[in-house]
């Protein structure tokens, strides 16, 4: 990507960037970041938890740290295609765009995704597989693009199954008390 391309996709998403409620769960995920007990933050909300965008944003400015990660994101995804027509094309879709300058997560999964199966195909499979992770946390449907990942470096089975077995067990953890609490009600 050129710098003037880089510098028109960070003014438009800057310029059309909104904080407020305006989306699905923004609410909840606004809340969810405000609330100063940390262990609240990742455990509180709906199912599926997306842990992975609470630990991401809970710290930093929220629309600026997307924007920057949707960045690095179609960085990725020139390098991954090496077509500037596919990068254009994939920065003006609705999907992207919106959820790049709103309170939605899937302004995580995404890029985090774009950028491990970039650093998949390169062959470094243990910063790949911390991205993938981060991903996969932040949105169980990156499972889906497993086979993909594969397609490109089929050595990195072992890096993805790492991973998956990592953030299931974090997930898991996360899910515990809730479900705990829960069944201690029907018990009583």
């Amino acid at each position: 990507m050129t710098p003037i391309a880089i510098a028109i996709f960070l003014i438009s998403r800057f310029y059309t960037a909104n904080s407020g409620p305006v989306w699905f769960d923004s609410l909840e995920y606004l809340s969810r970041l405000a609330n100063p007990n940390y262990w609240q933050t990742l455990t509180l909300g709906h199912y599926p938890l997306h842990a992975g965008y609470i630990l991401l944003f809970k710290n930093l400015p929220l629309i600026p740290a997307q924007i920057i990660l949707g960045l690095g994101g179609m960085i990725a995804f020139y390098k991954l295609t090496k077509s500037k027509t596919a990068v254009i094309i994939a920065s003006l879709l609705p999907i992207v765009w919106i959820s790049q300058t709103t309170v939605m997560m899937e302004a995580a999964y995404v890029p985090l995704f774009l950028i491990s199966l970039y650093l998949f195909k390169s062959q470094r499979n243990f910063v790949a597989s911390i991205f993938f992770s981060i991903a996969l946390l932040t949105h169980l449907a990156v499972l889906l693009w497993i086979p993909l990942v594969l397609y490109y470096n089929f050595k990195s089975w072992k890096w993805l199954l790492i991973s998956i077995i990592i953030t299931s067990v974090f997930n898991a953890y996360l899910i515990s008390p809730n479900l705990l609490a829960g069944l201690s009600g029907i018990y009583l």
